[in-house]
């Protein structure tokens, strides 16, 4: 036989395979057959060898990320054809049934080239290093498996089928850790490409400036101090500075919707590829991602501030956390940023210089900021959608590998679906996928899961976890990405809060100037604070405070009504908390006790105006100051948003809308009017000595303000009201309450009381009293 060999080797090769019948005649009386059928097995797929081997000798087409899948879509296609062509000439030498077996074999045989280590299909797409061309040869290869076992399924036996899938899945399954780590630096990189996209120059580019900086190409890791020498204003091109303003808040809104669509499509082939193996390694990798994006897109905003003149935010302190890395070989890469854009800074920087010297409208500051708040909710927005797309598909993954039976309970035990798993066997997993066109590459995962149960049992818990019934922040896939998406928020709102507060903080900065000549005069003997009243006009700082916050009314409601709203009711809440945090009220508790208790108790509004009957109870006898329930609310600011995804936003002829947009606007006129009220109460208690005379005067502003307040279409703050009822007394009411002592903890009645002694002081001085 061993002399028989190469010709029977040669026959085989041949196009005419009936002297092959007289071979198997002779190899069956010798009990032998099996030997003629290896023969067969190795020799007819030598030409498919071949042609693999010729694809790996083309070097320019071989390093081609996009060819790879198409040539193995070719070749593929050439097994298949062999296939085919042999299923006759098998089934007449064998028999029908050891077809599918020798067919099954012939198939492993074509395929063996596939698994080399250097020359491979897995080790070629490894150093392609390029994701889709990694996910487009599974697509390619799951459909040559499933076109082969439509041919062949129903006799093959249980080893065959596995080896089957052995050969044509377990490259892929090596792959996977590479793979994580390429699809997720492909992430970073394109999302470094769109923030790159965004800057201050609507002439001149961040890449332009990269360029100059480094003509290698290298410029995004250039030193900051080098790039600020290179660039002197005047050489700078960024035409007309308002337009500049304009575009970056235009372009930060584009940025918004930058970061999905890589993010989705990376998302979308880590959950499918071998039935989304590695897909938890992927998750935390593309959370940490989006997180960067995230910071990323924080510091643009924080540009703009620096831009509008104010000074940049403290770094807050890097904290890395096991969450905040990439799980795999990514730990190696830079991780704190996906690109270093430190050059746009130092661009926002020569902006405040160029504005110090010229006339920028500041409403046109403000429209940038409501844009970088429109772009917080839109992220939001594209935030929320990736998590509902992570969901649905950690979902499909788990059905894919485990069923469904803990899923739809959410319980995270796998004795069950194991069983049920275990119970049908790999020809059932791989019937069922057949059945219900399911990849067949998340059989051979299932199968893999069987052989692991430690593996199986995590995977598992995080899939349950991380699925559409999860409900809790620890169990998102993305609640690494909470933090910097409050920070975002935080961001945002605070630009916005603070150009719009701007303009009263200077305009009340001379308020308290001097001591009795600061509110009105002491030439006027006469106490009679009413009567002096009726002669007075609104101070001019005060009236163009008033003219300010109207104003504000009118740019709020423009742009609440455009396309923005449902970016904008995602924001729901955020003004409401930004009074305290302004300088008005921060100068209300430094003349207290400096304590955050104490602030609140002025500034939050239900807390105010729970004080106020109390402490004018203890002071007058009675409480003096009207204050209704509406007094005590935010004027349905925080509670009148409705989901704009509800469906419900603009029925009965537009009213719904209407309504929302009044909502978001009386958020942020409450907060900037609140903002306003702390400033004045703040000047009012720093002024030393309170001529009646001044007294008067400042009725006057206060009736002013409380008007203006009203006409936006909000409440005023109960303690502007509370402030007139104390300006209004007689200096002979208020020695006595001088006097009254503080109650041991009440920090919040102590506060209020302390505020109005303050007062009742500078009007006692003003009155000659003390």
């Amino acid at each position: 036989l061993s002399a028989l060999r190469p010709r029977v080797r040669r026959d085989i090769l041949a196009a005419d395979l009936s002297p092959l019948q007289e071979y198997l005649y002779v190899f069956q009386k010798l009990g032998r057959e099996f030997e003629l059928e290896e023969e067969y097995i190795k020799a007819r797929p030598s030409k498919i060898s071949a042609l693999w081997s010729s694809y790996s000798a083309d070097k320019q087409n071989a390093n081609n990320a996009a060819n790879m899948p198409r040539w193995l879509a070719v070749f593929l296609g050439k097994v298949t054809r062999l296939l085919t062509e042999e299923d006759e000439h098998v089934v007449r030498l064998f028999g029908s049934q050891k077809g599918p077996l020798i067919l099954c074999d012939l198939a492993v045989e074509a395929l063996a080239p596939l698994a080399g280590d250097e020359q491979g299909l897995c080790a070629r797409i490894r150093a392609l290093s390029s994701p889709e061309a990694a996910y487009d040869s599974y697509c390619v290869m799951d459909e040559f498996v499933r076109r082969v076992l439509a041919q062949i399924e129903s006799g093959l036996s249980e080893d065959k089928l596995l080896g089957l899938l052995a050969v044509a899945y377990s490259g892929f399954v090596d792959l996977q850790m590479d793979y994580v780590d390429s699809e997720a630096a492909h992430v970073r990189e394109q999302l470094a490409t769109v923030l790159r996209a965004v800057g201050f120059q609507s002439s001149l580019s961040l890449n332009a400036i990269s360029d100059t900086n480094n003509p290698s190409g290298e410029g995004n890791n250039a030193d900051s101090n080098t790039v600020e020498d290179l660039f002197q204003w005047d050489d700078l091109s960024v035409g007309d500075p308002s337009e500049v303003y304009s575009v970056y808040g235009e372009r930060l809104l584009q940025l918004a919707e930058g970061f999905l669509p890589p993010a989705e499509a990376a998302l979308r082939r880590a959950s499918r590829m071998v039935g989304g193996l590695r897909v938890k390694l992927f998750v935390r990798a593309l959370a940490s991602a989006v997180g960067l994006f995230v910071k990323h897109l924080t510091a643009k905003i924080e540009d703009l501030g620096v831009a509008c003149g104010f000074a940049p935010p403290a770094k807050a302190p890097t904290n890395t956390s096991a969450t905040d890395e990439p799980p795999s070989n990514t730990t190696s890469q830079n991780t704190q940023e996906l690109y270093n854009d430190r050059s746009n800074r130092i661009v926002a920087e020569k902006l405040a210089q160029r504005m110090e010297s010229s006339e920028i409208d500041s409403r046109l500051l403000i429209a940038s900021a409501l844009r970088a708040l429109q772009t917080v909710g839109r992220t939001m927005s594209n935030f929320k959608q990736l998590e509902k797309i992570s969901k649905e598909l950690l979902a499909e993954v788990h059905s894919g590998l485990f069923g469904q039976s803990s899923l739809g309970t959410g319980s995270l035990s796998s004795s069950q679906s194991s069983a049920a798993v275990t119970s049908t066997g790999p020809k059932a997993l791989v019937g069922a996928a057949m059945k219900q066109s399911a990849s067949l590459g998340a059989a051979y995962a299932s199968i893999l899961m069987l052989q692991d149960p430690h593996a199986s049992s995590e995977l598992k818990s995080f899939l349950v976890a991380s699925s559409s019934t999860s409900h809790h922040l620890a169990q998102n896939a993305f609640a690494s990405v909470s933090a910097p998406l409050t920070r975002l928020r935080v961001s945002a709102s605070q630009l916005l809060f603070t150009l719009c507060i701007e303009a009263p903080e200077k305009m009340m900065a001379t308020l308290a100037d001097g001591e009795e000549l600061a509110v009105g005069g002491s030439g006027d003997v006469s106490d009679d604070v009413e009567g002096l009243k009726g002669s007075m006009l609104p101070q001019p700082n005060i009236t163009q405070v008033g003219e300010h916050l109207l104003s504000l009314v009118q740019e709020l409601e423009a742009f609440a009504s455009s396309n923005a709203l449902p970016d904008l009711l995602l924001l729901k809440g955020d003004a409401v908390n930004l009074p305290a945090q302004s300088a008005g009220w921060a100068m209300v508790k430094g003349l207290l006790d400096g304590k955050e208790d104490s602030l609140e108790a002025l500034c939050k509004r239900s807390s105010c105006a729970s004080l106020i009957p109390v402490v004018e109870g203890a002071v007058f006898g009675s409480p003096l100051t009207s204050i209704t329930p509406a007094d005590c609310g935010v004027n349905s600011a925080a509670n009148a948003y409705s989901d704009p995804l509800d469906g419900e936003a603009d029925t009965d002829g537009g009213r719904g809308t209407s309504h929302l947009v009044l909502s978001f606007v009386n958020e942020w006129l409450t907060a900037l009017a609140d903002a306003t009220v702390g400033l004045l109460a703040g000047h009012l208690a720093s002024i030393p000595v309170l001529t009646p005379r001044g007294c008067a005067q400042l009725l006057t502003d206060v009736e002013y303000l409380s008007n203006v307040i009203n006409a936006m279409g909000i409440r005023p703050h109960v303690l502007l009201l509370h402030i007139y009822q104390i300006l209004s007394q007689k200096p002979d009411n208020l020695l006595r309450a001088l006097d009254i002592p503080q109650v041991k903890a009440r920090h919040d009645f102590n506060a209020l009381l302390k505020f109005d002694q303050i007062l009742f002081k500078s009007m006692c001085r003003g009155a000659k009293k003390l």
